[in-house]
């Protein structure tokens, strides 16, 4: 369900909200929530360091793995990632011990080199 940011009355509210879920224990509503603000939170440095927070710390497989996803959808929506962060990351996560994170490093990496490559002159963040 994509909500309209700009329609919430406390934007900050929301998104405690959905960290909350992000960091709670119900994996469907962590998905929900991680997939939510990647997509539609304007603040791409806010989605980016959320989304390397959730690899850089233990969790559930579905949540990291779709942060991977993620990783590459904010490069496609905002045209920018911090590639000094975020590709040592990915690099580190193609021998993840989960499979399924693992697996999901070369789209991501894709994702990035066709909507933000580091020409590009999106290094910032």
């Amino acid at each position: 369900m994509e909500v309209p940011l700009d329609c919430c009355d406390d934007h900050e509210q929301y998104r405690r909200d959905k960290v909350a879920d992000i960091q709670g224990q119900d994996v469907i509503a962590a998905t929900d929530a991680l997939l939510e603000l990647a997509l539609n939170d304007p603040d791409r440095a806010f989605v980016e360091d959320l989304l390397v927070r959730v690899l850089e710390q233990p969790g559930a497989v579905d949540v990291r793995a779709l942060a991977v996803t993620c990783l590459g959808h904010t490069a496609r929506i905002h045209g920018a990632i911090g590639h000094h962060r975020v590709l040592p990351l990915l690099a580190g996560l193609r021998n993840d011990l989960d499979p399924d994170v693992a697996c999901r490093v070369d789209d991501a990496l894709g994702d990035i080199e066709m909507f933000a490559p580091p020409s590009s002159g999106s290094e910032s963040g």
